[in-house]
């Protein structure tokens, strides 16, 4: 399904010039998976997309995915090949840097930090 979304936009996955939140599915599903090549090289267009201004997204919004992201990067890194792992970004936000106050409902639901 997430290929769909990438091929209706024409890009390759995972793809700089799609909303962030596309790539943070794609680096989940892919981790779920046991793609974790594929779900690392989308978590690293993610945190650069989201050290940015990221589209609509607020900078706790940014914050909380760039967390989601890294819960998911620790474990595809404990999973992956060495080849495959990319330096972690120098920093990613700690559970209490943001208030999920001001992060939608729909980004929580969607991306939920218990979760992952």
């Amino acid at each position: 399904m997430l290929s769909d979304v990438y091929r209706s936009a024409g890009k390759e996955m995972p793809a700089a010039t799609v909303m962030p939140e596309i790539n943070v599915s794609l680096a989940f599903v892919s981790s779920k998976c046991g793609d974790y090549d594929l779900s690392l090289r989308a978590l690293k267009i993610a945190f650069s997309q989201l050290e940015g201004k990221a589209g609509d997204l607020t900078k706790d919004e940014r914050d909380y995915l760039r967390y989601y992201c890294a819960l998911i990067y620790v474990d595809a890194v404990a999973k992956a090949e060495p080849s495959e792992v990319f330096d972690a970004p120098p920093s990613w936000p700690e559970k209490g840097d943001f208030n999920t106050e001001k992060v939608r409902s729909s980004l929580k639901k969607l991306y939920p930090i218990e979760r992952t």
